[in-house]
């Protein structure tokens, strides 16, 4: 097949639309992303303009709250800038200029995957932000929505053992061959995480180990492994080689590429059926000398990762004839996770998880019930202790009246999640907050029925000044005015009296993070965000608390960072201490969100239980 030949080939567009819909995401979403200001006069037309507008000044228009601002002269083009108004981080640019680089502050690379019937096609795209169309000889406006220019740059084949490399030439308007193609900034947007042992998308982390360098499709996967695997009819684990080569033996003889007796796999499960997670499910039943059966494959896939937690190589059998027999009972779906989930439970009891009563109850589903709800009971309690210690602290500080209205605090978790039943919104999530002293509800009722839920107040814990968060009534309903007013003397209360409450408004939270080779601590989610211990770290972070997975350096309890990070293999916990003044808490999520904060350390393993154990064994 010649050069031609392969660029003929025709792809459908759901690889242009892929990248599209990342990238649009991408946008909205990163921290990182520095959004356009433009800046120019005006002229003063109310009909476009609510404020009376200076024909002979500058102003900036905020792209998120569309706020106008005054600058006392003109701005440089790219020049940085933030909102006072919202706190958008940005740069500036001449609204009227043509040949403004506007267009060139920020780009995303993306890569996708093309499977043929021999081989595999990596394109790759260049993302930015056309803002072109702009209205430039408009006066009465410095807003722009821009489009998303999706360029597919560069194709890598590797097609039947043999490498090809392509650029588009803009000039030229075709595709050039050229010696190679810096492929290690690309993002591949159809890539499984769950096919890698360490969740990387990042074609520079698809490298055999020990090596630096990026390598071309042909250096990270073997050509004689795929074609095994396709003429043996393993269409996922062709894939699969691919994005992890190194999973593979590189032989044209199937045993050896699958590293087992294929006559075995076989007789287990079909090979188009087989994927990657399945195989190395086998691979460790072998080792254990179980059988490969359908019932052992499924087991082990949902327990890998969990042992010794779960089993050994002295009680492997055991377990796993335990297990078939608990699934036999119809419990097929979720046994192996309620298993891990009921010793876990077992061991925060205090429970001896050696003695076979104990480890192997007859019904693992009753058993599981019984210890989730002996838990609950000790969570609630400690909670509701924590809870009246922050009213036996602070109630005397926050409780006040008008003569018609009045501020009363619960005292309990129960009177919080009554009052979400009862105004149908969700403080009753609000407990834990609380608890942990992060908040402070309280709860505004008429004086003449002060029982009757009527509105709830969210402060912050800083007893000098009072910051009210929110303010909400039945179904999260907006403020009256009657309330507003009351409100007003509430807070010249508030700030008038005296308090000897020394209450501080930092906090220390937890985040998981990657761990590299360098011993450098860098963010999974973007690959480049880099923590350093003693240092503060600052991102934009957008403050309102009814989205969820925006920007902001997202914090957590311990609990939910070893959860969030169980599943890498390079996994570090950091202990970040930041002042809630910055925190926002969203409504409907266990992650919180700051716009700075303190790395103070990393949780060294020895204080993570059963976590730190099974990592220390990681990729260290």
């Amino acid at each position: 097949m010649n050069d031609m030949d392969l660029l003929d080939i025709d792809f459908d567009s759901e690889a242009d639309l892929e990248v599209f819909d990342v990238a649009s995401d991408e946008f909205c979403s990163n921290s990182e992303y520095i959004g356009v200001f433009f800046f120019g006069k005006l002229i003063n037309d109310s009909v476009f303009v609510d404020e009376v507008i200076d024909e002979n000044k500058y102003y900036a228009c905020c792209p998120v709250c569309n706020q106008l601002m005054v600058q006392k002269k003109k701005p440089r083009d790219g020049e940085y800038f933030s909102c006072p108004h919202c706190y958008t981080d940005g740069q500036l640019y001449d609204f009227r200029d043509l040949n403004s680089k506007v267009n060139n502050h920020f780009t995303c690379y993306y890569g996708f995957l093309e499977f043929m019937d021999k081989g595999v096609c990596l394109r790759l795209y260049d993302v930015t932000l056309d803002y072109s169309g702009r209205a430039c000889d408009d006066y009465t406006t410095l807003s722009c929505v821009p489009d998303i220019v999706v360029d597919e740059v560069a194709r890598e084949y590797w097609y039947d053992g043999r490498i090809e490399h392509y650029k588009w030439n803009t000039k030229l308007r075709e595709w050039v061959s050229v010696p190679t193609i810096q492929d290690y900034m690309y993002y591949i947007v159809n890539y499984n995480p769950a096919l890698d042992s360490n969740e990387s998308c990042f074609l520079a982390d698809i490298v055999e180990d020990g090596k630096s360098y990026v390598q071309t499709l042909a250096g990270r996967a073997s050509s004689k492994a795929y074609n095994a695997l396709s003429s043996y009819n393993f269409h996922s684990l062709a894939s699969a080689s691919v994005y992890c080569p190194n999973v593979f033996g590189d032989s044209k003889k199937i045993s050896k590429v699958l590293k087992l007796d294929y006559n075995r796999v076989k007789a287990c499960m079909e090979p188009q059926d087989i994927d990657l997670e399945e195989l190395l499910a086998m691979r460790e039943l072998d080792v254990y000398g179980l059988s490969l059966s359908q019932k052992n494959v499924e087991l082990m896939c949902r327990l890998s990762g969990k042992n010794p937690q779960v089993y050994n190589s002295d009680n492997i059998r055991k377990t796993f004839k335990y297990l078939r027999n608990q699934m036999s009972r119809g419990n097929t779906v979720h046994v192996a996770n309620d298993y891990y989930d009921y010793l876990s439970d077992c061991r925060n009891l205090g429970l001896d998880v050696e003695r076979a009563d104990i480890r192997y109850p007859t019904d693992l589903s009753k058993a599981h019930t019984r210890t989730t709800a002996l838990l609950k009971i000790e969570a609630n309690r400690d909670m509701d202790e924590r809870i009246r210690d922050v009213y036996n602290r602070f109630s005397a500080l926050c409780e006040f009246s008008d003569g018609e209205y009045c501020i009363v605090m619960p005292s309990s978790c129960e009177e919080i999640m009554y009052e979400g039943k009862a105004q149908s919104h969700c403080v009753g999530n609000y407990c834990e907050r609380m608890a942990k002293g992060e908040d402070i509800i309280l709860f505004l009722r008429k004086l003449s029925d002060r029982d009757k839920p009527f509105y709830t107040i969210e402060i912050r814990p800083i007893m000098k000044k009072l910051d009210i968060v929110q303010c909400r009534g039945y179904m999260n309903g907006n403020k009256i005015p009657a309330v507003d007013e009351f409100l007003s003397k509430y807070e010249a209360w508030f700030n008038s009296r005296k308090s000897d409450v020394e209450c501080s408004s930092r906090c220390k939270y937890y985040k998981a993070v990657c761990k590299d080779s360098d011993g450098r601590y860098v963010s999974h989610w973007d690959n480049k965000t880099e923590y350093r211990i003693g240092e503060i770290i600052e991102a934009h972070m957008e403050s309102n608390p009814d989205l969820t997975a925006v920007s902001g350096i997202h914090i957590a309890s311990l609990e939910f960072a070893k959860t969030y990070g169980d599943s890498w293999a390079n996994p570090a916990i950091l202990e970040i201490e930041v002042d809630m003044r910055d925190v926002v808490i969203p409504n409907a999520k266990d992650q919180l969100r700051t716009k700075r904060g303190k790395v103070l350390r990393e949780v060294p393993m020895s204080e993570l239980g059963d976590w730190g154990v099974r990592h220390s064994f990681g990729s260290r």
